[in-house]
């Protein structure tokens, strides 16, 4: 039996904690390998320095240097505390979860955004990367970004031929996420931001919810979406890593 059959089996019976919050089903691809321990189990993937883990005890164990993230309403995490103390997990950064529901808003169109296109996938890999950690927080691989693009789910914005601005999204039934969105600091035009946030609104008018998460410290970007009707759903994404960063 496989590690993965292992982990389906004890996943029937319940664990006493994990930070796992999709299907089990997208662990089968190549891009997670799977380390066990006991009646323990822990994910790491292999494109991000991050952990997922399935616990049915509290105690030390033997883990890779890592970073893994929690997600709760409220910041209600205690229920983690002992697991993340004895491995020496330590909180760095805090993101909040914002909503703006689809009821009756108006948003003006801009003609300043485009569709990327796949050429200019590592152009735009390079640029978020320098605004999301590619070793924690930007998710997509670049043959991800691929299909993003194939699918209309990649704003970007141009000054001198060069991208500027982008934003990614993704649909999930009744609702869209943003999942990144990031401007230069040299732009000529101050709009770009606002124009890659309404355009995405605009390219999906018939969802119910447009969700997005945004970090805790940047007050510049929670005023940005307030401005523009987000408000807080009190749900709280946490990271934490066991080494430290130097």
């Amino acid at each position: 039996m496989s590690l993965f059959d292992e982990l389906l089996s004890t996943f029937e019976k319940g664990f006493l904690l994990s930070n796992f919050y999709e299907s089990l089903a997208s662990l089968k691809s190549q891009n997670f390998s799977i380390q066990k321990e006991g009646n323990n189990f822990f994910i790491y993937e292999k494109n991000l320095h991050l952990m997922y883990f399935f616990i049915n005890e509290n105690k030390k164990f033997k883990l890779k240097n890592t970073h893994l993230k929690l997600l709760a309403k409220n910041k209600a995490f205690d229920k983690f505390k002992e697991f993340l103390q004895i491995n020496n997990f330590s909180n760095f950064r805090n993101f909040t979860q914002m909503i703006l529901k689809n009821e009756k808003i108006t948003i003006p169109n801009f003609n300043m955004t485009s569709f990327a296109e796949l050429n200019q996938v590592a152009e735009i890999k390079a640029f978020l990367g320098e605004f999301f950690s590619l070793e924690y927080l930007f998710y997509f691989s670049e043959e991800e970004l691929k299909e993003k693009i194939l699918q209309n789910e990649v704003l970007i914005y141009t000054e001198d031929k060069l991208i500027k601005g982008a934003l990614i999204f993704s649909k999930h039934l009744n609702s869209v996420f943003l999942d990144f969105i990031a401007v230069s600091k040299d732009l000529k035009n101050k709009k770009a931001s606002f124009a890659l946030l309404c355009d995405f609104i605009n390219l999906n008018k018939e969802v119910l919810n447009f969700k997005l998460f945004v970090d805790d410290t940047n007050e510049k970007a929670i005023n940005f979406y307030k401005r523009s009707n987000f408000i807080n759903t009190n749900i709280n994404l946490a990271f934490y890593r066991n080494f430290n960063e130097f």
